[in-house]
C-alpha cells in the first residue's frame, strides 16, 4: 500500500481563509479547498420553540380551513382556521421577542 504524505499549510494559505468557524488546516490540494472563502455560520433552520409553535398553529389553521372548504364551504369554520393562522404567526413573533427564537432580545 502507498503511504499518504501529510500536506503542508503555508502562511499565505492561512491568511486567505478567515479563522471564524474553520478549525481544519488549509491544505495545498485544490480539491480539498473550501468552495467559499466566507466564514461559516451556524444555521438553525428555524429549529426553535418559537418557530415550532408558529408552524404548528399555522398548519392546524390551514388544515381546519381546508376541511371547511371541503364541507360545503363552511364559512364560520373557515374563519376559525384563518384566525388560527394569524394567531400562529403572532405567537411565533411574541415568543421570538421573549427569547425563545433564533435571535437574541435587543437591549
Amino acid at each position: 500500500m502507498a503511504e499518504i504524505a501529510p500536506t503542508e499549510t503555508t502562511a499565505t494559505d492561512a491568511a486567505r481563509i478567515p479563522e471564524a468557524g474553520r478549525t481544519a488546516a488549509v491544505r495545498r490540494d485544490p480539491a480539498l479547498q473550501p468552495l467559499d472563502s466566507r466564514p461559516l455560520r451556524h444555521v438553525h433552520h428555524g429549529q426553535t420553540g418559537a418557530m415550532w409553535t408558529a408552524v404548528t398553529l399555522v398548519f392546524v389553521g390551514f388544515l381546519v380551513g381546508g376541511i371547511a372548504m371541503l364541507l360545503g364551504p363552511n364559512w364560520p369554520l373557515f374563519v376559525i382556521g384563518a384566525v388560527l393562522c394569524v394567531l400562529g404567526i403572532a405567537a411565533g413573533l411574541v415568543m421570538q421577542a421573549l427569547g425563545f427564537g433564533l435571535y437574541e432580545k435587543k437591549k
